[in-house]
């Protein structure tokens, strides 16, 4: 499965070390047999917080298609921050590099 991540809007609070970004993330896998090739696509709004290295899923709705088109699979909201450690998650871990040295040098 190949996943090719975008990070779209986000915003920056200076009095706080929290970031609210959203992601677009675009699946493509090869399904066993003759078959089509299925893509689908997850759009994530993500809270990271650059000092400690956690972050929060804060919302994030799966589309049949790439670029968060198509059908709505899925689509869930936290009503609360269940806060995670950025430890394993590669792609978790490259958007907080990212994030985090882009708002560092600011």
């Amino acid at each position: 499965m190949k996943v090719d991540h975008y990070i779209g809007e986000y915003s920056i609070n200076a009095e706080s070390p929290y970031v609210e970004i959203k992601v677009l993330q675009n699946f493509t896998t090869l399904e066993s047999g003759p078959g089509p090739k299925r893509n689908w696509s997850v759009v994530k709004q993500e809270k990271i917080n650059c000092t400690q290295a956690n972050f929060s899923t804060l919302s994030f709705v799966v589309f049949s298609n790439l670029n968060g088109l198509g059908e709505v699979l899925e689509s869930i909201t936290q009503t609360q921050n269940k806060w995670k450690k950025i430890e394993s998650d590669e792609a978790i871990v490259e958007l907080h590099r990212i994030v985090c040295t882009h708002i560092a040098s600011r």
